[in-house]
């Protein structure tokens, strides 16, 4: 992959590890405490030493997956000869120990004649909620650290890591609901018509499809950290600093600034499919880097609108301030042209996948709507008559706080010009309050079903419009709560 590759290269944290060979010991030592209750007791009656051998075979399956993610944090990412995608040694490292346990799982119930009886299951079932939940527990730990996620070829290693691991798990339900267990189980559908086992093992059921529903949401999490990396890069770079300045304005007739931008992202993309288990997981990465840059153009304008309202709007002999936009009809016009530039190329990488593309279209036209339209207000070509509808429809958009659509339009009306109409948004804003507080209602729950809730709570100001535009003027909504609160005591 072009850009900044790091395949190969270890994570320089410092953690305590274990010896290497350790994890290769793992099913001796379970074997050697299997031989040891078998020449030492009779299992069959004797219920303090099958308690002995669950509580051993939990210490030792939890020491063993622990180390496994420990050392995968050291551990090189690895290039597949088959496919080209990289990744590391966890989900093998995890479902080696796992297998190994199961094997002397079932040697154990073979060896004390405790197979298919109501013993042997409640063994079975307290050994695999016990395997389940800690590797739930490590995955909840790890996962989404900078241990595991610490540059762009990390998140694409564990991105595909977490994805084989949800496989994996879903593989061993499959096959432990099958024949080829010691284990009398039907996966049942209804609680109420289940024996009292059936129900112990539904319960197992729910604990793997809790642990392949959390390796699926930390492998798309994942791939959106590497949308991150790659717009955390461009903000680093000194051209697209040139978003909305004078020079951008007057000067760069061609969306220079755009198709500089589009091309970085080309130095990154170069190979990146080829280096994902699944196209679905690259489709994420185009789909978060799309909203990425929709967030990022959008957060640089407003950062602008911000300078105009730091300092005096005009110089002493009546001149505008460098912060304005000269002639906001043409910043209008370039900002349309930049659009275009980064739409046309999220399509170009769309083609084939329908299902794609329809998303990224759907992106763009609701970041015209955002930030075009509302330009088009403040600069007159719409007329504010149907200005109460619009913020409406601009309202969803901005996350259902009104505090944050009245900042984000006063923002807008000001750096194109046209501050004076602050007093129209303000008004507005007041005669569809209604309105508004009936959107917010519906919002959260919309929200959730478009990002679940364990997806964005990191990093999420990067790629979500309401999530950044939240962050942005969280300060100055504070800010203007102390103000109004020290009125209220003045009055007092």
């Amino acid at each position: 992959m072009q850009g900044n590759s790091s395949i190969g290269k270890r994570n320089d944290q410092s953690v305590q590890i274990p010896p290497q060979d350790q994890l290769e010991k793992s099913c001796q030592s379970s074997k050697d405490l299997l031989h040891q209750f078998k020449n030492g007791c009779n299992m069959e009656s004797d219920e303090a030493h099958v308690s002995e051998f669950l509580r051993r075979f939990r210490i030792n399956s939890a020491y063993f997956i622990c180390n496994a993610y420990l050392m995968s944090s050291q551990s090189s990412i690895r290039r597949s000869c088959i496919d080209g995608s990289i990744s590391t040694t966890l989900a093998e490292d995890v479902f080696t120990i796992v297998d190994a346990q199961i094997v002397v799982l079932n040697d154990f119930l073979e060896a004390t004649n405790l197979a298919l009886t109501d013993t042997g299951n409640a063994i079975v079932t307290d050994a695999l909620l016990s395997i389940f939940r800690m590797i739930f527990f490590k995955q909840l730990h790890y996962g989404r650290t900078s241990l595991f996620l610490n540059d762009m070829d990390s998140c694409i290693a564990r991105a595909n890591d977490f994805c084989i691991m949800g496989e994996k798990s879903k593989i061993f339900i499959e096959k432990l609901s099958g024949n080829d267990s010691h284990l009398a189980w039907k996966f049942g559908t209804s609680e109420n018509d289940l024996p009292e086992w059936d129900i112990a093992t539904n319960l197992v059921q729910q604990e793997a499809s809790k642990l392949i529903d959390r390796m699926n949401l930390d492998s798309v999490q994942a791939s959106y950290s590497v949308a991150i990396n790659i717009i955390q890069a461009i903000q680093q770079l000194d051209i697209p600093r040139e978003l909305f300045s004078r020079h951008w304005e007057e000067d760069l007739t061609n969306n220079e600034v755009a198709t500089y931008i589009v091309r970085v992202y080309s130095s990154y993309l170069f190979d990146l499919r080829s280096l994902f288990v699944s196209d679905y997981l690259y489709q994420k990465v185009l789909i978060t880097l799309a909203r990425c840059t929709i967030c990022f153009y959008l957060k640089s304008f407003i950062l602008k609108a911000a300078r105009t309202k730091s300092s005096n709007a005009w110089y002493g002999n009546g001149k505008k301030r460098k912060d304005f936009f000269r002639r906001p009809r043409r910043a209008l016009m370039r900002m349309t042209h930049d659009i275009d530039v980064f739409e046309n190329y999220f399509l170009e990488l769309s083609e084939g996948m329908l299902a794609l593309k329809k998303i990224i279209s759907n992106e763009f036209s609701m970041f015209r709507s955002l930030l075009l339209e509302c330009s088009s207000y403040a600069v007159g070509e719409n007329s504010h008559q149907n200005l109460d509808n619009f913020i409406i429809v601009i309202h969803k958009r901005t996350g259902a706080d009104s505090n944050i659509t009245r900042h984000f339009l006063t923002d807008v009306f000001s750096l194109m010009g046209n501050g004076r109409l602050d007093h129209c948004v303000v008004n507005s804003i007041r005669n569809v309050r209604d309105d508004l507080d009936k959107i917010k209602e519906n919002f959260q729950e919309e929200k959730g079903k478009n990002f679940p809730t364990e997806v964005t709570n990191e990093g999420s100001s990067f790629y979500q419009v309401d999530e950044m535009l939240k962050e942005f003027y969280a300060e100055r909504i504070f800010q203007e709560s102390i103000r109004f609160c020290s009125k209220i005591r003045k009055k007092q």
